[in-house]
């Protein structure tokens, strides 16, 4: 059945391209910026079917718990999420919420620099 589904999507490529602006962006985001998910969705558009099954699989399908790996942590990190964003925060890593879904540095550009501006201060004092 799963198999099957990969397929429709892949058939219906509009059909997936609007799942995966869904998934990404926040409905906020795509009302106030129209142009946000412009990009992604026209590199979507233009992957062949072995490409967007490769993404699929790196992105959704084998993705690893990178927890421990973050737990041995010995600099400054921090984790930047979406307040809407459907994948949980990294732990332990420090996590700052701005405005948005998945996309941060898309939906809150300005916050997003900033967060990053003050851990490259962190990490060079």
């Amino acid at each position: 059945q799963r198999l099957i589904w990969r397929h429709m999507m892949l058939l219906h490529r509009s059909f997936y391209v609007a799942r995966v602006r869904e998934a990404m962006f926040s409905p906020t985001s795509l009302k106030n910026i129209p142009d946000v998910a412009h990009v992604l969705e026209e590199n979507l558009m233009l992957m062949r079917a072995n490409q967007l099954r490769k993404v699929e699989k790196c992105v959704l399908l084998d993705t690893e718990d990178m927890s421990a790996v973050l737990s041995d942590l010995r600099m400054p990190s921090l984790a930047i999420n979406g307040e809407e964003d459907s994948i949980p925060a990294p732990h332990p890593v420090d996590t700052k919420l701005v405005s948005g879904k998945h996309i941060s540095p898309l939906e809150a550009p300005g916050d997003t620099l900033e967060m990053i501006e003050k851990l490259l201060e962190l990490v060079e004092s």
